[in-house]
């Protein structure tokens, strides 16, 4: 934080589609600033739901480069922030290919090892055969950076050819969390 923008995403899965409610970028943003602004969210969520099952399944996407950020938000939810828990439960989740979302709710995410796959997570999500993500046409630097998304040779996301490129990133993480189980048709 500091120097860099920072994006943040809410989605919520209802009646069969992904439906964009906050996508936006701050420019420069104080740490703390960004802290309170994820916490409103949540207690926002918090006073409009009366199902806890509801409260019980937000999960929040982080970038794992930011520890001081995903520390005072476990903190907040009241959840481990002992570093050897946390990496222990992210190697174990990975070599026994379980999610992660399973054990946390405050979720760390690699860049180095997942970025590439969370690209093509959403495209995948975004070019489904039937419209699948719903973005309301206010969220304009989420459309406008999914409209200017550049990937390099290396089929990352170019940051620099890509405007609002951390909406994108906050878009990708919060998208981490949507699994599409497709039904097959019955043989008669």
């Amino acid at each position: 934080m500091g120097s860099s923008a920072f994006g943040v995403c809410l989605l919520q899965v209802a009646n069969g589609r992904i439906q964009v409610l906050i996508a936006d970028e701050y420019e420069s943003p104080r740490y703390l600033e960004m802290v309170e602004k994820v916490i409103a969210i949540i207690r926002g969520l918090n006073r409009t739901q009366v199902d806890q099952f509801y409260l019980d399944s937000v999960k929040i996407y982080v970038d794992a480069a930011t520890h001081e950020f995903i520390t005072t938000l476990k903190e907040l939810v009241s959840e481990t922030t002992r570093c050897e828990y946390i990496q222990d439960k992210m190697l174990y989740c990975k070599k026994h290919n379980l999610d992660l979302a399973r054990y946390m709710d405050v979720i760390p995410v690699p860049f180095s090892t997942s970025a590439k796959d969370m690209l093509i997570h959403t495209k995948e999500l975004l070019d489904y055969e039937r419209p699948l993500v719903a973005i309301n046409p206010k969220l304009d630097k989420l459309i406008t950076s999914l409209r200017t998304a550049i990937l390099d040779a290396l089929g990352k996301l170019s940051k620099e050819d890509t405007s609002y490129d951390n909406v994108l990133v906050a878009f990708r993480l919060a998208l981490k969390g949507i699994k599409v189980v497709k039904k097959e048709r019955e043989i008669e």
